[in-house]
This record gives structure tokens, C-alpha cells and sequence, in this order.
């Protein structure tokens, strides 16, 4: 019974990151609005196929910089054209079945909480096996064999245990949290890394909390 959501999807080559990636979000009913961020990316290729699905496909809306502006610029472009909570998901990620409304569950349900992350094997506090390095794929499996032990455990409520953070790889966000804290501050942290975690604290200083989403793993190549 989830809503259907926005996705927040920058992108700067990476052909197949996104052929396998697009066709799982574009045949998702969950997936209201497909905003596509093309930081000038120079593969052809790319450009390309993104110009081919978005004449096919009307949630996609895509945004082609005119010059590279970096992650965190071409993340509030989008972020810019959002009408209703989203995900901001990198496209170097691999994501099993029914993982939206997983991801997503703790914003639906709770008002305060104004971001939700899955756990996966390259997502610092968030990584599996271990925490806090980049991991190889957990015995060679694919996402969903993976994510099929996850979907047995119980994402917690914000009262129970809550992160410093999210982490912006495949992050769950509050559409009233994005609009009461505003969006990535560009001038401090340039073309991207860490840009997240000052916008989470920010969003901590006004009363909303970050969840991690215990049922759910996503694969990132990072």
C-alpha cells in the first residue's frame, strides 16, 4: 500500500550501471518520477541511450547539465524538481525486488524521520559484512539470495535506534524534511563527499531522526 515515489538519479557515464539498473526502476509501479541528472557526462554512449528511454518512457525527466557541476550541484537539480518524498539513488547500485516500499516504510510511518538507508556491502556505517570498508559481494551472491536473509529482520522505529546520519548511495528522504532543511550546501563541500552527513545533522538540529532499514539489502559496486 506505499505511495509512489520520486527518484533523485545523478549520473556521469557508467552505460552499464544503467542498463542494468533503468529497466528494474522503469517497470516499478512504485516509481512515480524518474528525474535524471546528466553531468555532461563525455561517453556518448550514455547520453545516447538515456535520450532513447527518456523519448520512450514518461516518468523519466531528464536534466542534461550544461557544464559538470559535480555530484552534490547536480543532486539539488534534482532534488529541485521533486514532488513528493524520494530516494536518492546512485547508479552504480543493483536493487532486489520490493525494495521501495521497504526503504521507504519508516518515512511513510513516522513524520520525524526524514531519511532511511538499507544496508549493503559498500556503504561505511551501513557495510555488510563489515562495517565501515568497502566489502566484495557477500559469497558471490546475487542481490536478491542476499536480500532475502535481510527481509526476515525488523527495521526499527526512531524511538528504538537511530544513525548520525544517512548515507546517499540509495537514501529514503522526506519531501518535508528536504524542504525544512533545504538542500546539499554546494559551497562547502564542492563537487561531493560528506555532503550528506552535513545535511542529516542539519536535519538532526531540527528534530528529525535518520533510520536504518534493517529488512533491506542493496548491492553498490561504489
Amino acid at each position: 500500500h506505499a505511495p509512489p515515489v520520486d527518484i533523485v538519479l545523478p549520473v556521469y557515464n557508467g552505460l552499464s550501471y544503467l542498463q542494468r539498473l533503468l529497466p528494474k526502476l522503469l517497470v516499478d509501479p512504485l516509481v512515480a518520477r524518474l528525474i535524471i541528472i546528466d553531468d555532461c557526462s563525455p561517453d556518448g554512449d550514455t547520453s545516447e541511450y538515456l535520450s532513447e528511454l527518456s523519448d520512450r518512457y514518461m516518468q523519466i525527466e531528464l536534466i542534461r547539465n550544461e557544464k559538470n557541476l559535480g555530484f552534490v550541484g547536480s543532486v539539488n537539480r534534482g532534488f529541485g524538481r521533486v514532488r513528493r518524498d524520494c530516494i536518492l539513488l546512485n547508479s552504480d547500485v543493483d536493487v532486489p525486488d520490493a525494495w521501495i516500499e521497504r526503504l521507504m516504510a519508516p518515512i511513510f510511518r513516522f513524520s520525524q524521520v526524514a531519511t532511511t538507508t538499507p544496508f549493503t556491502n559498500a556503504g561505511t556505517i551501513l557495510s555488510f559484512p563489515e562495517p565501515l570498508i568497502d566489502n566484495a559481494v557477500f559469497a558471490d551472491r546475487d542481490v536478491n539470495e542476499i536480500d532475502q536473509y535481510f527481509r526476515e529482520l525488523r527495521t526499527p522505529s526512531p524511538d528504538e535506534l537511530h544513525l548520525p546520519t544517512g548515507v546517499g548511495f540509495c537514501m529514503g528522504m522526506s519531501r518535508q524534511a528536504i524542504q525544512n532543511v533545504g538542500l546539499f550546501d554546494e559551497q562547502s563541500f564542492g563537487r561531493g563527499y560528506a555532503e550528506e552527513n552535513d545535511w542529516c545533522q542539519r536535519a538532526i538540529a531540527k528534530g528529525y531522526f535518520h533510520i536504518p532499514v534493517a529488512n533491506l539489502y542493496v548491492h553498490h559496486e561504489h
